[in-house]
């Protein structure tokens, strides 16, 4: 799976969704809609990095991998200056870019809002951290014009449940230790793709991909019925797990701390999104098995 770093060829610095504590003088990105977009210097954080979706054509959106909300031009608006944000995917043209690659090898992202020529834009060529990125008319400056870097972070892959048909989920797209694993709807954000190791026994980290934090048994919960979360990853058994096949096409899901006795469970089997996930002794059924599946951006 790749991502993407979009860098300014004026000023070097990366598209970034701003908002929040800053860390390592870069803003961790507000979850927000209409957070603004603003330029930063590259810390390889997850708010400055992009996940490109196929539209009509050659037409792109991008949707940021700490968040899952997308470039956005403000309001729909066509005029110089217009503030770019990001906001939830809604299929408009404001939300649609056609990257257009010229002879230089540089891309100009072009804006679909009114199907003109107006692109993104690094207001008066600034270089410095914080400047809020715009919708300008197009003039071949170099602060209109971007590198388009992948990043390769491996397979990422959705973990659905046979029972209910929903997807390991991490609520909100929260980073924070100790949320909450649920089940919900696909809805092809990082918050629902993982990435597995595996060492040479087996035992490995489910990580996600919007936080590169880990699925985790809490330590002072006991083991039965436990509440799955997300936590920094430690190297600890209670964020290992082994992924067994049941030649069905579905596996099993069981974690180390419990010496491989239990295993991931939807309680009940319950269908309802929203419902939190937890380890339980293993019993065949159906809300333990789970499918992997490798993520396609839909078309």
């Amino acid at each position: 799976m790749k991502f993407c770093k979009i860098r300014n060829q004026k000023s070097h610095k990366l598209l970034t969704v701003s908002g929040g504590p800053i860390v390592d003088q870069v803003p961790v990105g507000s979850r927000e809609n209409m957070a603004e977009i603003q330029q930063y210097t590259d810390r390889g954080r997850l708010n400055q990095q992009w996940l490109s979706f196929p539209l009509q054509g050659s037409e792109r959106s991008y949707s940021c991998r700490a968040t899952g909300k997308v470039l956005d031009v403000r309001g729909s608006l066509s005029a110089n200056g217009t503030v770019i944000q990001q906001y939830e995917r809604n299929g408009g043209h404001n939300q649609a870019w056609l990257p257009e690659l010229g002879s230089d090898g540089l891309f100009v992202l072009i804006s679909r809002v009114d199907l003109g020529e107006m692109v993104l834009d690094v207001p008066g060529g600034l270089t410095d951290d914080g400047v809020t990125i715009q919708l300008y008319d197009a003039n071949d400056g170099l602060n209109q014009k971007w590198t388009i870097e992948e990043v390769e972070v491996g397979e990422a892959v959705q973990i659905k449940n046979r029972e209910s048909q929903r997807v390991l989920d991490v609520p909100g797209f929260l980073s924070d230790n100790g949320t909450k694993i649920q089940q919900y709807d696909s809805n092809y954000g990082t918050n629902q793709l993982w990435s597995i190791t595996r060492d040479r026994a087996g035992w490995g980290e489910i990580i996600s991909m919007a936080s590169d934090k880990a699925l985790d048994v809490p330590l002072d919960k006991g083991h039965e019925k436990v509440t799955i979360q997300l936590y920094t990853r430690n190297s600890g058994q209670n964020q290992h797990w082994q992924i067994r096949d049941l030649g069905n096409g579905y596996v099993e899901i069981a974690s180390q701390i419990s010496g491989g006795a239990m295993v991931l469970d939807v309680p009940d089997s319950l269908h309802d999104p929203g419902v939190l996930i937890q380890q339980s002794q293993r019993n065949g059924g159906e809300n333990q098995q789970w499918q992997l599946i490798p993520f396609t951006p839909p078309i």
